[in-house]
């Protein structure tokens, strides 16, 4: 009886969750930010001189009906003499009742130095989002509060960035996703605004260590900064063993902890794959989160890419 009750608290709570999504600046979470840079920031994109995508899936604490599950879609090269970059973001989302879409192009700037480039990049699109009320079960036969499904509201969103690097540090600001929607059951009181207090601030800084031929390290450290909410960081650290076998390990103040394994095929292709496990009292009704990315480089000149590119 103990557990139908949490199991039921849960369920109100993912629903609870959703609908704020659908106010809040909302952005997925992933804890490979380290491997998918450019989802997050859009002065990234071009920054692997040649055109890079890369896929992931996440399934966050499996077991929990509602729980988050995202895809991601990234596609970026450099263009115009490499001064340019230009790519496209896409995701989609379900969490409880609420599904969201959306898809970006993203724009970036280089000014590229002898040792180091910086670059700038502005992100625009369209969001669709829609909640699926007709799968909520109730303890009544009929509830007609879940009878119909909301109509799917598409709005815009944009967003900007910085980013710099050299060979061995990077570092990089974005705020990926500027407008907030603000909706109801009819979609004719959609309101899109731009709201600097619901702004998601992401803030990456890392770094190569050559320790050898044969490891290679980089720390790595990820927060994410939203007004009325706790800071949340991830601390990273992964190792590239023979330029073939990646090893790394995060934690995310959130008492999450994760462990990650990946394989570099090719200095081209790339899989990676994550499982966190939450040390908060979820963790005793979830079997933890997975999530798995899948990288390519398109390189023109194949003697210009002979390591894998780090970040």
């Amino acid at each position: 009886m103990k557990n139908r009750q949490l199991k039921t608290v849960l369920f109100i709570a993912i629903l609870f969750l959703s609908k704020m999504a659908s106010y809040a600046q909302y952005g997925p979470t992933f804890t490979q930010y380290i491997f998918n840079e450019a989802f997050i920031n859009p002065a990234y994109v071009g920054s692997q001189d040649a055109l890079a995508i890369n896929a992931s899936y996440r399934n966050q604490w499996v077991g929990i009906e509602g729980a988050p599950v995202t895809q991601t879609f990234v596609a970026h090269a450099p263009v115009f003499h490499k001064k340019i970059g230009i790519g496209i973001t896409a995701f989609n989302e379900n969490i409880g009742v609420l599904k969201t879409t959306a898809g970006y192009l993203n724009l970036s700037y280089r000014i590229i130095m002898p040792k180091a480039t910086l670059s700038f990049g502005l992100l625009g699109g369209v969001q669709s989002v829609r909640e699926d009320l007709t799968k909520v079960k109730t303890m009544q036969g009929l509830d007609y509060q879940f009878m119909y499904n909301t109509p799917r509201v598409v709005s815009p969103n944009m967003g900007f960035g910085i980013y710099y690097y050299t060979r061995k540090l990077f570092a990089g600001v974005s705020v990926p996703r500027m407008m907030q929607v603000n909706y109801s059951s009819d979609s004719s009181k959609t309101i899109n605004r731009v709201n600097p207090n619901n702004f998601s601030y992401y803030a990456a800084l890392g770094y190569v260590l050559d320790a050898n031929e044969n490891v290679i390290w980089k720390p790595y450290i990820m927060t994410k900064i939203i007004q009325g909410a706790p800071l949340q960081a991830d601390f990273a650290l992964t190792a590239l063993f023979h330029k073939v076998l990646w090893v790394g390990a995060s934690y995310r103040t959130d008492h999450t902890l994760s462990g990650i394994i990946g394989i570099q095929f090719s200095p081209q292709l790339k899989l990676t794959y994550s499982y966190d496990y939450t040390f908060s009292d979820l963790q005793k009704y979830n079997s933890g989160s997975h999530e798995i990315q899948l990288s390519y480089i398109f390189s023109f000149n194949k003697e210009k890419i002979v390591t894998p590119r780090l970040f």
